[in-house]
C-alpha cells in the first residue's frame, strides 16, 4: 500500500540535490498524453519541496551540473531518450544525476558504466533488481510511478485559474502548438464510454496483438510532447482525466490510463504491454486496490 512514507526516500533525495546545486537542472521525458500525468505529478512534488529547477534539454547538461530526469518507461530497449541523458552525463562528467521512477530493461553496457554519482529510482521490483545487478556502483531504490502521487483536485483547481489558462493559451499560440492541442481536445472529446465502459488499447511499439485497438481510440497516443512547459503538462493531464471520468469502468493496456482511472475511483481492468511493464507496476503499486484487476493469461476484455 502506498503511504506518505513510501515517498520519503525520493523526497529526501530531491531535496538534498536541490540544496547541493546552485542550479538544479530538470530534463523532462518526451512522451504521450499519459506521460503528462507523470510530468504534472513531478511539478507538484517540486512545489511541495519548494524546489525550482531549470528545465533543460539533454544536450545542455554540462560538466559539474546536478540534473534530474523525469519519470517514465523510457530506459528500455524500445526508447533511447533516458539513455541519451545518461550518456551525456557520463560524457560531460556531471556532478550528480537522478532518474525519477522508471521502468528499466536492457541497456546493460550503459548501466555498467554508472558510478556513485548516479541514482536510479525504479518503479517495480524487476527494474530494481536489474539496476542493482548491472549498475552495482550506482544508487538504486524503489518508488512508485510518479503519477500515483498526483493530487487531482489540486490539478483541476490549478487549471481553473484564469491566469493559468491565459498563460497556457498564449504560450501554445507562441510556440505553434495551439492547433495540435485543439485537435487533441477534439479527438479526446469523441471518446465516449459504451454502456459505461471505455476501452483504450495501445497501438504503438508496445502493443500486444490480442489487445490492440484502433488508433483513434488510443487516448494516450493522440498527443505527444517534450513536456518542457509545466502548464502544457497540466492542461493535457486535466483533459486526459476528464475523458476517463466519463466512464464507470476502463479496460486498457495503457499504464497511465489505468493509473488515472484508479485515482478517479473507477473500476479498472488492466492488460499487459509487450514486455511486462504494466504487470510489474501493478504488482508493485496497484494490486492492493480493489478497484483494479489484472487480465490473466488468455482472459480478454469485455
Amino acid at each position: 500500500m502506498i503511504t506518505r512514507d513510501t515517498w520519503q526516500e525520493l523526497e529526501e533525495t530531491v531535496t538534498g540535490l536541490a540544496l547541493a546545486a546552485p542550479v538544479l537542472r530538470y530534463v523532462p521525458n518526451t512522451g504521450n498524453a499519459g506521460d503528462a500525468l507523470i510530468a504534472s505529478a513531478v511539478w507538484q512534488l517540486f512545489d511541495l519541496l519548494k524546489v525550482a529547477p531549470l528545465v533543460t534539454r539533454t544536450r545542455d547538461v554540462s560538466g559539474g551540473d546536478i540534473a534530474l530526469y523525469a519519470g517514465g518507461g523510457n530506459l528500455v530497449p524500445e526508447y533511447q531518450d533516458c539513455a541519451r541523458f545518461l550518456e551525456r552525463c557520463l560524457a560531460v562528467k556531471i556532478k550528480q544525476a537522478l532518474v525519477l521512477p522508471h521502468t528499466v530493461r536492457g541497456h546493460q553496457s550503459l548501466l555498467e558504466r554508472l558510478d556513485q554519482r548516479f541514482t536510479l529510482v525504479c518503479r517495480d521490483a524487476e527494474s530494481l533488481s536489474w539496476v542493482r545487478h548491472c549498475a552495482p556502483r550506482a544508487r538504486a531504490f524503489f518508488a512508485p510511478d510518479m503519477a500515483l502521487r498526483l493530487d487531482i483536485p489540486r490539478l483541476f483547481a490549478w487549471c481553473e485559474r484564469p491566469t493559468n489558462r491565459m498563460r497556457f493559451l498564449l504560450h501554445s499560440a507562441g510556440s505553434g502548438t495551439l492547433l495540435k492541442y485543439r485537435r487533441w481536445r477534439a479527438a479526446a472529446d469523441r471518446l465516449q464510454p459504451r454502456d459505461g465502459v471505455l476501452r483504450i488499447f495501445r497501438t504503438d511499439v508496445e502493443a500486444v496483438a490480442a489487445f490492440k485497438g484502433p488508433g483513434q481510440l488510443d487516448l494516450s497516443q493522440l498527443y505527444g510532447s517534450h513536456f518542457r512547459y509545466r502548464l502544457e503538462s497540466d492542461f493535457v493531464s486535466r483533459d486526459f482525466l476528464s475523458v476517463l471520468i466519463r466512464a464507470h469502468e476502463i479496460h486498457t493496456n495503457r499504464l497511465h490510463v489505468g493509473i488515472g482511472a484508479a485515482l478517479l475511483g473507477r473500476q479498472v481492468r488492466l492488460a499487459d504491454n509487450s514486455y511486462g511493464k504494466i504487470k510489474a507496476v501493478y504488482d508493485a503499486s496497484l494490486s492492493d486496490l480493489q478497484s483494479v484487476s489484472f487480465l490473466q493469461g488468455t482472459e480478454r476484455p469485455l
